[in-house]
């Protein structure tokens, strides 16, 4: 009997990238979906639930079977990762949950979505998870406990975000103001009790990386809004990065043990950028969302002519939190890191 692919299950009218190859599920019903339905191939970024490793590999739908190196695991031990999620056709009045594996023992460990309020929407929450909510643009109103703070974002490309966190079941009420507001919402799980943070764009950290090496053409500007320093009391982070037209970000590649999410937007908004996991490539535009797994490299460029922002979400890990410093360069890219170092055409081969 064919196994269903449970990735598929509620993404009709949604493009996934599932490893090297997009699969389109808008026209599809739920029940086509299978492994072993005549046609597809697909190509997988496979996880083994009970090893603990990544591999990647091919799965020949149309003849309902693996290739070789997979044919000794267990399809129950295997999870297909999706990579990339693409919003076609904009984001719906309320809550757009995207990611939904806060709580849970593997995955990603977040919750993460797109909060879309028409002008005069009221939108309230008491999850019993830690929250942080951050103005992507247009104006909100925010309350908790007692207090309120109006907060304004005309164009995220320019401007420092402002954002709320709140711990586990505290009432939030946001009413969006003229215009209306978009907001990026991260959860995870964190029993501990602290006082909410109301983070104002001057209490945003902004820096410039990359500059005075590769020619600047790893130029970028990295947004941090709390981190494991910045926010002992949290267990996750939150960060925005701008890549600058055609330049990367996240580069030189490097890993680290905690997955990571990066929702993205262009400038202007037809743009494009690469999000490289590992030795996939993946086009990402306004609206996508790259799901980074564990121990891979997550690099990342602008298309030429077009400006590239993401917002950057990080759970922190029992026995290790994310910190600045938590960046795992593969070695033979250390050496671009040197700001003496000359690339060509300045630099010739040695004889």
């Amino acid at each position: 009997m064919a196994q269903r692919a449970s990735w598929a299950e509620g993404l009709r009218g949604q493009e996934v990238c599932v490893g090297r190859r997009a699969l389109r599920a808008g026209g599809l019903h739920k029940q086509e979906v299978f492994m072993g339905q005549e046609g597809w191939r697909l190509s997988a970024c496979l996880y083994n639930m009970e090893g603990g490793f990544y591999s990647w590999g091919s799965v020949n739908v149309c003849e309902n079977r693996r290739q070789p190196q997979l044919q000794d695991r267990e399809y129950d031990n295997i999870r297909e990762c999706i990579m990339v999620k693409h919003q076609d056709g904009g984001f719906k009045a309320g809550m757009n949950m995207v990611v939904s594996e806060a709580g849970k023992t593997d995955g990603l460990l977040l919750d993460f979505g797109i909060l879309n309020l028409s002008e005069g929407d009221v939108w309230t929450d008491s999850a019993d998870k830690e929250r942080a909510l951050l103005l992507i643009e247009g104006n909100v109103r925010f309350e908790w406990k007692g207090r309120q703070q109006d907060s304004s974002r005309a164009f995220c490309f320019d401007e420092n975000p402002e954002v709320l966190q709140v711990p586990a079941g505290m009432e939030i009420q946001l009413t969006a103001g003229e215009g209306g507001a978009q907001l990026c919402y991260e959860a995870c799980v964190n029993s501990r009790s602290f006082e909410p943070v109301f983070y104002s764009k001057a209490d945003i950290r902004s820096d410039v990386f990359g500059a005075g090496t590769m020619a600047e053409a790893s130029t970028r500007t990295v947004r941090t809004v709390f981190d494991g320093e910045i926010a002992e009391f949290s267990n996750m982070v939150m960060g925005e990065v701008i890549n600058h037209p055609g330049k990367w970000s996240s580069y030189p590649p490097h890993d680290h043990p905690h997955p990571e999410i990066y929702h993205y937007r262009m400038f202007p908004r037809q743009g494009f950028g690469v999000s490289l996991l590992e030795n996939d490539a993946h086009i990402v535009r306004d609206g996508s969302t790259s799901l980074i797994y564990p121990n891979l490299t997550h690099s990342q460029v602008a298309g030429a002519g077009y400006a590239m922002y993401y917002i950057w979400m990080i759970p922190h890990l029992p026995n290790e939190r994310w910190l600045p410093s938590t960046r795992y360069f593969r070695k033979e890219h250390e050496w671009l890191m040197d700001t003496s170092t000359k690339i060509w055409p300045e630099r010739k081969p040695e004889k």
